[in-house]
């Protein structure tokens, strides 16, 4: 084995608090209740509404055992009560795992049993899905409906907030566990690197199976701010993408590079930030999407690492390959000789 030469390099130390996502989420209702939290078009959450109905899920996802560190599976399409859902999951201390709903069976069968899932939260579509491979189904209840609604938190920030499940090397799925401490440290980074406060307005493009979800649908409630999600028909199609986008004021987005080619920043001039990774990113598209003052930032990461580990934001015209940059706030990366990259 060859000894590779190599040093840590540091992103700044971000404070953030010692509390689960959820716990930081309550305290941005109780400043902001009535601020919107999540909208999709007409239909809208606001923080008093989202916590109210995620608590009323916890209470009885309480009733059912769920606690620290045991997985529910959450299948639903895209639209506010998957907040709810996500959100309610991890009230409870239980464990976000995400299934999506156009993945193959046999692929759903995989995930369910190797995590050791026994109950989904869903909607129709997922109900038919699950109904035979979890024990129990639970629907998203609305705000203000009948049933105990949990106000705490039982999961401590070393406890699991979601695992996501990739295909890994050998095509069979491998579940990736992340921590509330992690969540949370990543989110106080990000927010502090592109300097958020509560008027973002962050588009939420992601899968939410892609680690990136953490980053433009969660990230803005842990400070009041709103998260805008694209429904199936609207992420499908740029026309209509592009019209979500400035409807919905977004100022705030994550997108894979691979999208970068099929969109047109200039039919969505108030997206202020732009972060694109995932892939590796076409250099062409840096003069396209670095204009008129928008922030256009190529980010780096494994998922294994919560999301994002490097950025750095370009502009100008490329020919070379992208960098991918300096440490996010509150991560550490190996810097190693780049003249042995190929040993």
């Amino acid at each position: 084995m060859i000894d590779v030469p190599r040093e840590w390099t540091a992103g700044p130390t971000v404070p953030y608090p010692e509390a689960s996502f959820p716990e930081v989420v309550l305290a941005q209702a109780a400043r902001r209740p009535d601020a919107v939290a999540v909208r999709q078009w007409a239909d809208q959450l606001t923080y008093a509404e989202l916590v109210d109905a995620a608590g009323r899920l916890a209470g009885q996802l309480r009733e059912l055992g769920v606690g620290p560190e045991v997985p529910v599976a959450v299948c639903l399409r895209r639209r506010p009560e998957a907040v709810v859902a996500i959100l309610g999951v991890m009230l409870a201390g239980g464990v976000h795992l995400p299934l999506e709903l156009d993945h193959p069976p046999r692929r759903l069968r995989e995930i369910v049993t190797d995590a050791g899932v026994t109950v989904g939260v869903v909607d129709t579509e997922g109900r038919d899905l699950l109904s035979d491979l979890v024990s129990t189904c639970l629907a998203v209840p609305l705000p203000g409906s009948a049933g105990p609604a949990v106000t705490a938190c039982p999961a401590g920030p070393d406890d699991a907030a979601y695992v996501l499940y990739t295909s890994g090397s050998t095509g069979r799925p491998k579940g990736v566990v992340v921590t509330h401490r992690s969540l949370v440290a990543y989110l106080a980074g990000l927010v502090e690197r592109f300097g958020l406060t509560e008027d973002v307005v962050s588009v939420s493009f992601s899968s939410f199976g892609f680690d990136a979800f953490v980053g433009d649908l969660l990230m803005p409630l842990t400070i009041g701010g709103q998260a805008v999600l694209l429904s199936e028909a609207d992420r499908g199609d740029p026309e209509r993408a592009h019209r979500f986008i400035n409807q919905h004021g977004a100022t705030f987005g994550i997108l894979t590079a691979a999208l970068l080619p099929v969109l047109d920043p200039a039919a969505t001039p108030g997206w202020s930030t732009v972060l694109a990774g995932g892939e590796v990113m076409p250099p062409s598209e840096v003069a396209r999407w670095a204009m008129d003052g928008r922030r256009f930032v190529n980010v780096y990461g494994p998922t294994e690492t919560t999301v994002c580990v490097t950025c750095v934001e370009v502009s100008g015209e490329w020919t070379e390959p992208v960098p991918i940059g300096a440490p996010f706030p509150n991560h550490h990366a190996y810097v190693v000789d780049a003249d042995l990259r190929q040993v």
